[in-house]
């Protein structure tokens, strides 16, 4: 079969069966009255939205991988750890979600807990990412590459906070991967071809992830998706310029952050409310118009990390 074709092929069926997977969960999730609280910090957030289901990860998690399985001839090792990276994050979501659904306030694993876990399927990524690379193999790389999947996970997972917003984010910087492993190893890689099948399959989660939201990913889906970035990053050796391309997450994951800690040893916040996307809508801006200057200034960042790769 030719190449193109194939591709055209696994996309919209990817496309379609996450959308697919998605309106079968809002569904079933509806009946069920599964809902997330809304944490009591964020006042912001409307109270229609205690009334969407979350766990819509699901949809582009299943489709991209089930696709891309069922058109390859094997499974090769780097589309293995990747896998492994994103059903091991997402399982860790899909139990913080559930514990969620048992809770008035929005609160699941402990904040303890989840560090320790993801440190844990962090360490394991980055070992067997480093063992199948011919260099590199330092400790120091190890500690460093540990903190990057760890990182990953957790910035995505800030930035999910509105209707479409993380998955209008990361999007832009799955397209710069795509480019980044064509040049890599090339584009008929099973890599490509799961990283071009999921960018389809979170259009088709997109259709009712946009405002007003139907679903959530939820913290399976957003989680999984920073472990895809993480991985795939590691694997390609383009660390540097993936962290450029994310420059939003970053901003995200450091308003956390420095909020935490301020509460945490110096009893007082920087910011009326954090991450920044949630200060914006505290001042008034709009959610459609956050999530378009979101959209764009990641689009911005992973243009000029390709330019950099390309020129430099």
């Amino acid at each position: 079969m030719n190449y193109n074709i194939l591709l055209l092929k696994t996309s919209l069926l990817s496309f379609l069966i996450s959308a697919l997977i998605c309106k079968i969960l809002i569904v079933l999730l509806n009946r069920k009255k599964l809902y997330v609280a809304n944490k009591p910090e964020l006042l912001v957030q409307k109270e229609a939205k205690s009334k969407t289901p979350g766990f819509g990860g699901v949809s582009f998690i299943l489709a991209s991988i089930l696709i891309t399985i069922f058109f390859s001839k094997e499974i090769n090792t780097n589309f293995f750890i990747v896998i492994l990276a994103v059903v091991g994050f997402a399982l860790e979501g899909f139990i913080d979600d559930i514990m969620k659904l048992k809770t008035t306030n929005g609160d699941g694993i402990t904040p303890k807990q989840k560090i320790l876990i993801e440190f844990l399927l962090s360490s394991l990524i980055a070992f067997l990412i480093i063992n199948n690379k011919t260099e590199n193999k330092s400790a120091l790389y190890l500690i460093f590459s540990v903190c990057y999947i760890f990182y990953f996970v957790n910035a995505v997972n800030i930035t999910d906070g509105l209707d479409g917003l993380s998955t209008g984010t990361v999007l832009p910087v799955f397209v710069l991967l795509l480019i980044l492993i064509s040049q890599v190893f090339q584009i008929e890689s099973q890599l490509f071809l799961f990283t071009f099948n999921l960018v389809f399959a979170l259009l088709g989660f997109l259709l009712y992830n946009h405002k007003t939201a139907k679903i959530f990913m939820g913290d399976l889906g957003s989680q999984a998706l920073g472990g895809a970035i993480g991985a795939i990053s590691l694997i390609l050796g383009k660390e540097i310029i993936v962290l450029i391309a994310c420059m939003v997450l970053f901003l995200e994951f450091m308003s956390s952050l420095v909020q935490i800690i301020f509460i945490k040893y110096f009893k007082k916040k920087v910011f009326k409310i954090a991450p920044v996307h949630h200060l914006f809508e505290y001042y008034g801006i709009s959610e459609n118009k956050i999530v378009i200057i979101w959209f764009g200034l990641s689009s911005f960042f992973s243009i000029c990390a390709y330019l950099i790769v390309r020129f430099l």
